[in-house]
C-alpha cells in the first residue's frame, strides 16, 4: 500500500511542477545615458608652469593616446614603474615639448617620451579659443 501512495504522490508532484507557469520576462532596461567625459577647467601655463583655473578655461583632452611599447631589456629584467612627464601642447593639439619629471630607467623613459610625442589632443581653450597649454602625464610600465 505504501508503494502505491508513494507512486501516486510522485506522479501528482511531477504534474504540478510540469504545469507551473514560467516567470514573466524582466522589463527591458532603460537605455544607458550617454555621459560626456569630465571637463577639466584647469591646465598648466606652459611659460610659467602655474596651474590656471577658471570657468572660462577648458583643459586639453587626449583624443589619440597609444601606449608605449615595453622595452625588451626592461621586460627581461622585470623593471616596472611610472614615468611622470610634463607635456606642452600647442593650440592645434600636438605635443610640442616633453620633460621627464620622474624617471624609471633610460630605455623606459625614452619609450614613454616617444609614445607621448605621437599623442593628439583636443587643445585647451580660453574663452572658447584654442591656446597652448601644459599637463602632467603619467605612463605606467608593469610586468604581468
Amino acid at each position: 500500500m505504501r508503494t502505491i501512495v508513494f507512486i501516486a504522490f510522485a506522479i501528482v508532484g511531477a504534474a504540478c511542477v510540469a504545469h507551473k507557469k514560467p516567470a514573466p520576462p524582466a522589463p527591458p532596461r532603460p537605455p544607458a545615458a550617454s555621459i560626456p567625459p569630465p571637463v577639466s577647467h584647469s591646465f598648466l601655463d606652459p611659460e610659467t608652469g602655474v596651474m590656471l583655473r577658471g570657468p572660462n578655461l577648458v583643459g586639453p583632452r587626449p583624443v589619440y593616446r597609444p601606449q608605449a611599447p615595453y622595452p625588451s631589456s626592461a621586460l627581461k629584467a622585470k623593471i616596472t614603474g611610472e614615468v611622470f612627464m610634463t607635456v606642452t601642447i600647442d593650440a592645434n593639439g600636438r605635443v610640442e615639448k616633453v620633460v621627464v619629471n620622474r624617471s624609471v630607467r633610460k630605455d623606459i623613459d625614452d619609450a614613454a617620451v616617444a609614445a607621448i610625442k605621437t599623442w593628439r589632443f583636443e587643445p585647451a581653450t580660453r574663452d572658447g579659443a584654442p591656446v597652448r597649454s601644459g599637463m602632467i602625464v603619467t605612463m605606467g610600465f608593469y610586468v604581468r
